[in-house]
């Protein structure tokens, strides 16, 4: 019976022996023993991918290539395990920087200092402090609006000035002496009436230049200008004193009292203004609505007259 079975099972070895030799030859080739049931075993063989040089060390001859062909194989095996090794590799570049993020927000919760508390003396300054930077603030901004027209608003300018300005250009005579009303005073009539014309022409040329500069800006910029100028003036800001004199502004109308009193000054009593005026008052008391009557009718007139004017003047 043992020699029966003995029998049966030496062309098992016989299978198990080669198949050992195939793995060892051929890496990419597993070999899956059948179950063994009866008379007779099976071996069947599953093929898996494998690179072309695997293919061509399996096909070598048997000792020392197949041997060098094993240990290729076997060395690059563990090389399908990259992907694995390389997304470990991008995952601890992360960590490090989180780890580095967290130092640093404990590093910066350490420096933060603690706030200091002033006393009653340096909120004081402090406050007085900003408070003259916004005042400083204010005088720069409300310089900019201010304009800056070329010169004053001169009426007229007179002979006499411009012979002082050209004595005064006189080389050697910087200043005034006592004597220069005298020398203007004793210059021939021809000499005097040349200044006469120098000054009508300086004096037309300044107003020209004064409205060209006026009428380069709108009515709004004008008035805010002059605002300006007066607040300046109140924080006694030097060279701002004078407002800009627009000559497009209409003028408002005198009321009823004033259109009659301009209507009889002539006719009223008194030499001086200040008599006339007084006169004109007690004359226009002892008057009727009647009487009154034209003198309002002229100055609500003008006042319509004004108010047309005024508006197309806002639109400038």
């Amino acid at each position: 019976m043992s020699t029966a079975l003995s029998r049966l099972l030496r062309p098992v070895a016989r299978l198990q022996v080669v198949a050992t030799r195939a793995v060892s030859l051929r890496p990419h080739v597993a070999v899956i023993p059948m179950g063994i049931r009866g008379k007779a075993t099976a071996a069947a063989t599953v093929p898996t991918k494998a690179p072309a040089k695997a293919t061509t060390a399996a096909a070598a001859p048997k000792g020392k290539k197949a041997s060098a062909a094993t240990t290729t194989a076997a060395a690059k095996k563990p090389a399908a395990k990259k992907p694995a090794a390389a997304a470990a590799a991008k995952k601890t570049p992360a960590a490090a920087t989180k780890k580095l993020t967290d130092k640093k927000v404990v590093k910066k919760a350490a420096v933060k200092k603690e706030k200091k508390v002033l006393t009653p003396e340096q909120k004081e300054a402090k406050r007085l402090r900003a408070a003259e930077l916004r005042a400083v603030d204010k005088r720069r901004e409300m310089k900019e609006i201010a304009l800056k027209p070329p010169g004053k608003p001169v009426s007229r300018m007179s002979p006499f000035n411009i012979y002082i300005s050209q004595h005064m250009a006189t080389p050697g005579r910087s200043l005034i002496s006592k004597d220069t009303a005298d020398t203007y005073a004793k210059l021939p009539e021809a000499e005097k009436a040349r200044y006469a014309e120098l000054a009508r022409a300086k004096t037309e040329a300044q107003k020209a230049t004064y409205a060209a500069f006026v009428e380069s800006h709108s009515a709004e910029e004008i008035q805010k200008a002059n605002a300006a100028r007066r607040w300046l003036k109140r924080n006694n800001v030097r060279g701002y004193n004078d407002l800009i004199v627009d000559h497009r502004t209409p003028k408002r109308p005198a009321g009823a009292f004033l259109t009659f009193y301009r209507t009889k000054f002539n006719s009223l009593e008194g030499d001086k203004i200040g008599e006339k005026a007084k006169a004109a008052g007690k004359q226009w008391a002892s008057m009727t609505d009647v009487e009154k009557k034209p003198y309002a009718d002229l100055a609500l007139s003008n006042l319509q007259k004004y108010d047309t004017e005024r508006a197309a003047y806002e639109k400038i």
